[in-house]
């Protein structure tokens, strides 16, 4: 009895009785969470494939043809993540679009499943094309994780899936950081469709229509982007695609040298440039202007803008077109000979309706602009036809171009290679000059035809510029205001920055730079130049959610 007593009134061994009866609870719980960080790491895994597919993606989005099936693809075939976490028998391969790529077609921004392409952003509509797809959507196929220990047969079997949004950021970089004011804000610029246009840039500190400016760079001070455009090897920083930094106002003249150093012409003495006469600041291959130079010396006196050295023709020897005739053609000479003969130099000349002698007269007599012959557009922007009849008379006369010149099967001349004709552009003569196609200008005084003063290896086409074509040219008050980019353009340098000082203007204002409008910048190929870079584009992908 007494042992009976003893056995119900010992407590030893009671917890055991207790773990016993919660061990299933315990072993729930631990179980739950075991499955449920399963579930995040799958998560996790399938959210890092979604991020890489996206990023991989949208670098192909150039808004050229094909960039959504290169983008589709892009995600499809570089997305090389794989999954730890998921055990649906179904492999560790973590995939888009079931893994399957398209043939490279146009306009296949529907071709994928879990590529989504968007305009914006804000996702405000789907992209059907090439063009307007800006952001890429991606969602990889879904993987599921058969839990351990919270199973219910195949009521929980979740379904993991990851999906990311990617856009690109376009950065221009490595050029001299020019801006020129769109003449319609309110339209496209569309630089292919006016390529050969002269435009008579002038820079002032007020903003309009066809007004040049320049863009600021490193800490904005004056000396920083007169080294960036002057120098053959310099730091440019890199500007947004779509937004600048603040322009930069006012006639600084050190500016003005530093592009003429392109045309073999020496900057003033000391100060920024001073380094221009070591060789810092080359010129292009072709130097050609409507300068001349009556002493072959190089130092610094004889390669600048002066009575010593560069200077203007006397105002009756120069390029002066007559008034206009009806009976005028492209190639038909137009030197006012009442003056001179010819020309003592010529350089590239402007658009001809730029010349105020030239013009035509309206029914009533008044003289027309170019804003009269070029459709309406603005008057600082010419119609590209320029004295190519006198240029050619005077420098090649054994390869006068063909007023009717013969086209290919798209309606196009034929290469200027092959055969100069009535319709090549300034830069088209100027490459034609210094290629296997054509003689170039002979070296002797008073014309110069290559560099004698601004020596330096030659890296690109120093007579080509990158610039920005700004549309908010009318929001711009001083340089407190981002420009805004409609299209970055690609122009020649018809002629250096000089101001006539006589009666006979000729339409030269001044701080004019006058160019000539080559096409849309080939920002990711490199520029239009024959000789290298003219401007890189950096674009880099990141991730908006």
């Amino acid at each position: 009895m007494s042992r009976r007593t003893t056995f119900l009134s010992d407590e030893s061994g009671a917890v055991a009785a207790t773990y016993a009866i919660a061990i299933t609870g315990l072993i729930i719980v631990a179980g739950a969470a075991f499955d449920y960080n399963r579930l995040m790491a799958l998560d996790s895994e399938m959210q890092t494939a979604a991020d890489n597919a996206a990023l991989a993606a949208v670098t192909q989005l150039d808004e050229e043809d094909g960039a959504c099936a290169r983008a589709g693809n892009a995600a499809v075939e570089l997305l090389q993540n794989i999954t730890l976490m998921s055990n649906d028998g179904d492999g560790n391969i973590i995939s888009v679009n079931g893994g399957t790529t398209i043939s490279i077609t146009d306009n296949a921004c529907d071709s994928f499943d879990g590529v989504v392409f968007y305009i914006d952003e804000d996702k405000t509509s789907v992209a059907l094309t090439d063009e307007d797809a800006k952001v890429v959507e991606v969602t990889v196929d879904s993987r599921a994780a058969q839990v351990a220990f919270t199973s219910l047969g195949d009521l929980f079997r979740p379904d993991m899936r990851g999906v990311a949004l990617a856009g690109l950021g376009s950065a221009i970089c490595e050029v001299p950081p020019l801006m020129i004011c769109s003449p319609d804000p309110s339209q496209p610029f569309n630089a292919d469709g006016q390529r050969g246009i002269g435009v008579q840039a002038t820079g002032n500190s007020q903003w309009a229509p066809g007004n040049f400016g320049f863009l600021e760079v490193g800490s904005g001070q004056l000396n920083e982007l007169a080294n960036v455009i002057a120098y053959g090897s310099s730091t440019f920083d890199c500007i947004a695609e779509d937004e600048a930094d603040d322009p930069e106002t006012g006639n600084a003249q050190v500016l003005y040298e530093a592009l003429n150093s392109r045309f073999d012409i020496r900057p003033g003495g000391g100060g920024t440039l001073s380094d221009c006469s070591n060789g810092l600041c080359p010129s292009a291959l072709n130097a050609v202007t409507d300068l001349i130079k009556t002493n072959g010396g190089t130092t610094d006196n004889q390669c600048r803008l002066g009575n010593q050295g560069w200077k203007l023709p006397s105002a009756s020897n120069r390029f002066n077109p007559r008034m206009a005739e009806a009976t005028d053609t492209r190639t038909t000479p137009v030197h006012d000979t009442s003056l001179s003969a010819t020309p003592e130099v010529m350089g590239l000349t402007r658009d001809l309706c730029h010349y105020t002698d030239w013009n035509p007269l309206d029914a009533s007599g008044d003289p027309l602009d170019c804003t009269a012959v070029n459709g309406g557009y603005n008057a600082r922007f010419g119609n590209g036809h320029w004295a190519i009849g006198d240029y050619f008379a005077k420098y090649h006369p054994g390869f006068l171009p063909l007023a009717n010149p013969p086209l290919d099967g798209g309606g196009n001349p034929l290469p200027t290679a092959t055969l100069p004709h009535a319709l090549m552009t300034r830069y088209e003569t100027y490459l034609w000059e210094i290629g296997a196609g054509g003689p170039g200008i002979p070296n002797t005084l008073p014309q110069r035809g290559v560099p004698i003063c601004q020596l330096g290896a030659v890296s690109q086409d120093r007579r080509v510029l990158t610039v920005a074509i700004v549309s908010n040219c009318d929001d711009i008050n001083g340089g407190s205001t981002t420009a805004e980019i409609d299209e970055w353009a690609d122009v020649f340098m018809v002629a250096p920055v000089v101001d006539e000082n006589t009666e006979r203007t000729r339409g030269r204002e001044a701080n004019s730079l006058y160019v000539e409008i080559i096409g849309e910048a080939t920002l990711g190929g490199g520029g239009a130049g024959t000789a290298g870079p003219q401007s890189i584009r950096r674009d880099k992908p990141y991730l908006i959610e």
